[in-house]
């Protein structure tokens, strides 16, 4: 089977996904993550921490000559020069600090730009495939932890012996990180299963959430639970009966059990949320020195968007917050116009992992979290810039979008480009 040299980008972006996805699965196996958080672990060694960011860059960089020839739609230009302009701003700030954190915050949003950028189209049907490997992966790669957990006593990365405080986290082995990829696989089932399966598999990424003892995952379910609940008595009065009665039943089940187990976690996470609510006292008392560039040496808050604000000033964090709207904006607008099933299960997943990555962000970094970070940028980039090639009509500009010419047209990039 011959590869013609066309078709190296869309090769290089299925690599790329999965080579990210699955890097990190070496944590539990080989006990590898921070002593800080992880008693029974080792650090993990500098040159496997390195690797994810050597790999990536030789890939992207195998697939920026298409980026850099990638005709962009006009109403997509501004996007662009916003999202450059930041990534500028924050590769300034790591010349002139010589802090590597900087570029960990910018090297992934660039290399989803420009795998985003290089391909032609990624078809949902391949998407949808994708999220289904992950779902198996995630669900059994829990179960696999906690089996030894119960049957030999392995603990995993977040796990202290003789305490309620045992976390899991999947393959990931970081259950901050996995609860962002359950609400992902979470609202793309809720739309792409019905039946009996649909509720066996929100079941399961349910049990998988609550294992990971995020209360910041807690109060995102529970928030996203009510709002779907409004929205569905909105649009069909006569159900407020039953959800009303559901809800009542499951409040009055949980007071049994809740209070004891909530208070219990709040002995056990304290130091963590103290860690989440600390505020930069020192630096508000001289603000003029961050205000408009960012202190001069980096400053680690819990909260990513605090962190941010001091360290790059707030006319950054202004165009940040304006383009992370504009990115879930077109995200919302694509799953609200969709008619097919399978799109819109998709990028109701895709809205799901953008929105807990932002809301989350107030809690601690997850916009820092790899993989998670890059998945998170990478998805919303496909959506804001027409690379989703849908099964009916896209949802961005109304037509049907042509599939056979695709491949077969004159130009590999005749059909993309020319939307």
């Amino acid at each position: 089977m011959k590869l013609r040299v066309s078709e190296v980008p869309d090769k290089v972006f299925w690599v790329c996904l999965f080579f990210c996805t699955l890097f990190v699965s070496y944590r539990y196996p080989l006990k590898l993550g921070t002593t800080d958080t992880s008693p029974t672990y080792s650090d993990t060694p500098v040159y496997l921490q390195t690797a994810k960011f050597v790999g990536v860059l030789c890939l992207a960089m195998l697939s920026s000559w298409w980026a850099l020839k990638a005709r962009i739609k006009a109403k997509s230009v501004p996007l662009l020069i916003l999202l450059i302009f930041l990534q500028c701003i924050v590769l300034a700030k790591a010349f002139y600090a010589f802090d590597v954190r900087y570029i960990d915050q910018t090297f992934w949003p660039l290399a989803a730009l420009v795998l985003c950028l290089s391909i032609r189209q990624v078809e949902t049907t391949s998407l949808d495939a994708f999220l289904k490997f992950l779902l198996l992966f995630s669900v059994a790669s829990d179960a696999v932890e906690v089996f030894l957990f119960v049957t030999t006593g392995r603990l995993p990365a977040q796990g202290y012996a003789d305490s309620i405080a045992i976390r899991f986290g999947g393959w990931l082995d970081s259950p901050n990180d996995f609860a962002c990829i359950l609400f992902l696989l979470m609202a793309w089932a809720l739309f792409r299963y019905r039946g009996f399966k649909r509720c066996l598999i929100q079941v399961m990424l349910l049990l998988c959430l609550i294992l990971t003892q995020s209360l910041t995952a807690y109060a995102f379910y529970v928030a996203s639970l009510i709002l779907l609940a409004a929205i569905h008595v909105l649009t069909r009065p006569r159900s407020f009966v039953w959800i009303g009665l559901l809800f009542g039943i499951v409040t009055l089940a949980a007071l049994s059990w809740l209070p004891d187990l909530f208070s219990t976690l709040l002995e056990n996470k304290a130091t963590s949320i103290s860690g989440h609510l600390r505020m930069p006292a020192d630096l508000l008392g001289d603000w003029e020195s961050w205000v408009w560039l960012g202190a001069s040496s980096y400053e680690f808050y819990e909260n990513w968007w605090v962190s941010s604000l001091f360290n790059l000033g707030v006319p950054w964090l202004i165009v940040c917050v304006i383009t992370t709207v504009w990115l879930l904006s077109r995200v919302g607008l694509a799953f609200r116009q969709t008619t097919s099933n399978l799109d819109k299960a998709l990028l109701a997943g895709i809205f799901a992992l953008a929105s807990y990555c932002v809301l989350g962000s107030w809690s601690f970094p997850v916009l820092t979290f790899f993989p998670v970070n890059f998945i998170f940028y990478l998805f919303c980039f496909l959506v804001s810039f027409g690379k989703l090639q849908f099964t009916g009509s896209d949802p961005l500009v109304g037509q049907p979008v042509p599939r056979a010419g695709l491949r077969n047209g004159p130009s590999p990039h005749s059909v993309v480009y020319s939307r």
